[in-house]
């Protein structure tokens, strides 16, 4: 009888340790995923790349509502979702995402030194 209970302790631990180990399918997250645009890394011929957007097009990523926050200065598109200052598409001066901010970063005391490090979305069309 001690060796059957022994089996069936031994049995149980040794599903469970399988259950355990064995890969599962991630839950998907409830929150909606914005499709953003490619980052452009290479420079762009006169093609339209994909992260080129209008300014229309560029107010929807504002930084708010889990969106990423994007600026356009001199025509080019920055992400400036994780860039220091930002938060939440609001910057600590108070300009916002998802605008044209090339006439505030011009009379900023930091000038467009700080836009050498963010990534590149693409150009306003």
């Amino acid at each position: 009888m001690k060796r059957i209970w022994i089996s069936s302790v031994l049995c149980v631990g040794i599903l469970l340790l399988a259950g355990c180990t064995s890969s599962k399918t991630p839950v998907q997250s409830a929150t909606p995923q914005v499709a953003t645009p490619q980052v452009i890394t290479q420079s762009t011929t006169s093609v339209a790349s994909k992260g080129d957007l209008t300014l229309a097009e560029l107010k929807k990523y504002n930084g708010q509502n889990g969106t990423p926050a994007y600026v356009a200065i001199g025509g080019t598109i920055y992400n400036v979702t994780n860039a220091k200052g930002w938060r939440n598409g609001k910057h600590k001066d108070g300009a916002t995402a998802g605008n044209d901010l090339t006439n505030m970063i011009n009379s900023s005391p930091h000038g467009k030194d700080v836009l050498t490090n963010l990534p590149v979305i693409g150009k306003l069309k």
